[in-house]
């Protein structure tokens, strides 16, 4: 998929935070509300602007690494992992459903024992 589209954003973005060695560290939050965006809403947001506000913000928080990349990895994961459903997730990412599957199965082991379950209840009925 590919061009331009609108994407509901929560109030806050959270940032994945690892150090040097890649020892994972609880999430942060970022983005509150009362920082100025780099763009007046609904307006174009050029990449590297984008990128230095979220470097200055990140750098603000005393959070010495991560990028924008990251904060997608995260939202999917909470997405997916939070139940919303493999389909939803990539239209908010722009990815078709094969490839966030691909990406993010990994996440959801209890998925097939939530099917079970709902499968024996519904005809348990």
């Amino acid at each position: 998929m590919g061009g331009v589209g609108r994407v509901a954003l929560p109030a806050l973005a959270v940032l994945h935070r690892a150090d040097e060695d890649g020892h994972e560290h609880a999430p942060v939050f970022v983005g509150a509300a009362t920082s100025r965006p780099p763009v007046e809403l609904g307006g174009t947001i050029h990449p590297q602007r984008l990128t230095q506000w979220f470097g200055e913000h990140r750098k603000a928080a005393k959070i010495p690494t991560g990028t924008l990349h990251i904060l997608r990895h995260t939202a999917a994961t909470i997405a997916l992992t939070s139940g919303v459903p493999v389909h939803i997730v990539a239209a908010r990412l722009g990815d078709d459903p094969k490839t966030v599957l691909s990406t993010y199965a990994h996440l959801l082991p209890q998925s097939d024992e939530l099917a079970a379950e709902r499968v024996a209840a519904a005809l348990a009925g």
